[in-house]
């Protein structure tokens, strides 16, 4: 598989239906002002704690979102808001906000449907100065506790778990910070090649249900079975 996550299972019963992209105007009025913000001050990524109103923080904080489409997927029960602009791209001191060509880095938001609250997010990034600033400021927070390079070629795992012989002209780096204080994990992975250049990075708690659920849907758990570098 070519995409910077190792492998994608096919769960239908964890995929969101909800097919119809979603703008801001879509955002459910009632629910922003009946629901707390849980949030103060200006935007920023790596202060979210997973307890803010995503639907009042968009529009409180007037984050221009993006609508969503099939290959923004979620969960079963869950939302998800999209958005390129500079103000949701902002993760510590690291300002994520830029392009390549038509590919613009963006942040997927996904919360409750019922709650509103953030269940997990995750950024993407084409952007070789966004991604070393964003490397920076995930290095702060320690040691990973997981780490692979492939400096001769990505990793590919097929649906049994099991490693598919690299290509050569393929780079991929993958780096976990897991067990942190606040119970969130961090799960960062770098893929280029001669023909285009990415990062995504996901953030969740891993033991709550989404995050459980996010970590089978998107094969993210691939690396338990894997020996770290």
């Amino acid at each position: 598989m070519k995409y910077i996550v190792p492998v994608l299972f096919l769960i239908p019963l964890l995929l969101s239906c909800n097919a119809k992209p979603k703008s801001q105007a879509d955002v459910d009025s009632s629910k922003i002002k009946d629901a707390p913000l849980s949030y103060t001050g200006p935007f920023d990524l790596a202060k979210l704690e997973f307890k803010e109103n995503i639907p009042a923080v968009v529009k409180e904080q007037q984050i221009k979102l993006e609508a969503v489409t099939d290959t923004d997927k979620t969960l079963m029960g869950y939302e998800r808001v999209k958005s390129y602009d500079a103000k949701a791209l902002k993760y510590g001191s690291a300002l994520l906000s830029g392009a390549d060509g038509n590919n613009k880095n963006y942040v997927l938001l996904h919360y409750d449907e019922k709650t509103n609250k953030l269940a997990f997010f995750e950024v993407i990034l084409y952007t070789r100065d966004q991604v070393n600033a964003l490397h920076q400021e995930l290095n702060s927070l320690g040691k990973p506790s997981f780490k692979k390079k492939w400096p001769d070629g990505s990793l590919t795992i097929d649906e049994n778990g099991n490693a598919v012989p690299p290509k050569p002209d393929e780079k991929q780096i993958v780096q976990i910070w897991d067990n942190q204080p606040n119970g969130i994990s961090y799960l960062y992975s770098q893929k280029e090649n001669g023909k285009s250049f990415g990062a995504t990075l996901t953030v969740l708690k891993k033991a709550g249900p989404s995050g459980k659920d996010w970590m089978t849907f998107s094969g993210l758990d691939w690396y338990k079975n894997t020996k770290s570098d």
